[in-house]
């Protein structure tokens, strides 16, 4: 819903505010993981978090900062006094460090142009739908611990190559020298790949240290090449320039420190890929920077940065514990 409004409203105005400018409304209704609330007297409170999902059309993305602005006499369903709604707020998270808070808010974004609260984007709610407390399954900024994982590779691997028919089709990963597995470990992606492919599917798999035995290689078949070497956005591409312009995607499942180079030669030679990453490595790649100069260290961070290379890049969530957020491209 778009409406023509004024942005001046009582304590949240931002006529005050050097850099805040009106603009046309826009009306939104989001969910936000709450990661302060905090009220300021009777009458005002602030809410900031990422958005979770947006049940409106476009706007917002998963993961997008937002600074949320509620007043006692706008915010239906607020209550007469923003202090108790924080303590109500505060008590329905349940305390529990596993705990996070899910808010349903109608909100409007009545400014323009940059603010004083950062990337942030200021919104104002005209009604609060709720609250949520949600076990944490999967932490987007705590680190991942892969013996916890340890049981749910194959399942992984399944639940991946699943996903990657689904949204690119076998006539694709299968056309010309097919796939290229980087961080392929022993293989168990392209094996899940070829037992839910009805077509042949050529495979090159990029694996630094060769885990398995000569028998463990040999039984990939004669479709499949394995490259002992890493996979890099500078050498790799001279030293195989034939095989990225014959093969059909690239992909990569937890790459660790491939995965910034896959993103990046994929979007080179004109590729589809997709890319789940997993560890961010802030210390070896300290040079990585947001759009708002902060540096690249936590998982959705890393996320963001990934996406910020090209505005055809997609996000997917993959139906597995740990880190499942799936980066892509499938057609350009």
């Amino acid at each position: 819903t778009r409406v023509a409004a004024s942005a001046q409203l009582g304590g949240c105005s931002p006529a005050a505010e050097p850099g805040f400018s009106p603009c046309e409304v826009e009306r939104y209704l989001i969910t936000v993981r709450a990661r302060r609330i905090h009220a300021f007297g009777r009458k005002l409170a602030w809410c900031s978090g990422a958005v979770v999902s947006n049940n409106s059309n476009g706007g917002f993305e998963e993961g997008e900062p937002v600074t949320i602005c509620l007043q006692v006499a706008e915010t239906q369903g607020m209550g007469e006094d923003a202090r108790a709604f924080e303590r109500e707020l505060a008590q329905k998270s349940g305390g529990a460090d596993r705990n996070v808070l899910h808010v349903e808010l109608l909100c409007e974004r009545r400014e323009a142009g940059p603010t004083n609260l950062g990337a942030a984007k200021v919104l104002h709610a005209v009604g609060y739908k709720g609250a949520l407390a949600v076990e944490v399954v999967d932490s987007d900024d705590e680190p991942d611990d892969p013996e916890e994982h340890q049981a749910d590779k194959e399942q992984r691997h399944l639940a991946f190559a699943k996903w990657l028919l689904e949204v690119f089709g076998a006539q694709l990963l299968c056309a010309g020298r097919g796939i290229i597995d980087v961080a392929a470990g022993k293989g168990h992606l392209t094996e899940a790949l070829r037992s839910q492919c009805t077509q042949p599917l050529p495979c090159t798999l990029v694996e630094p240290v060769l885990r398995g035995g000569k028998d463990d290689y040999a039984s990939m078949g004669q479709d499949s090449v394995w490259l002992a070497e890493e996979f890099d956005a500078e050498r790799f591409p001279q030293d195989h320039a034939k095989l990225l312009a014959g093969c059909s995607t690239l992909v990569g499942l937890h790459p660790d420190q491939a995965t910034e180079a896959i993103v990046d030669v994929a979007l080179r030679f004109r590729k589809p890929f997709a890319v789940v990453p997993c560890c961010v490595y802030p210390r070896l790649f300290p040079g990585r920077r947001l759009g708002t100069g902060q540096g690249v260290t936590t998982y959705r961070g890393f996320q963001r940065y990934l996406r910020a290379k090209d505005s055809r890049i997609r996000i997917a969530r993959l139906p597995f514990a740990g880190r499942n957020k799936v980066l892509y491209v499938a057609d350009y």
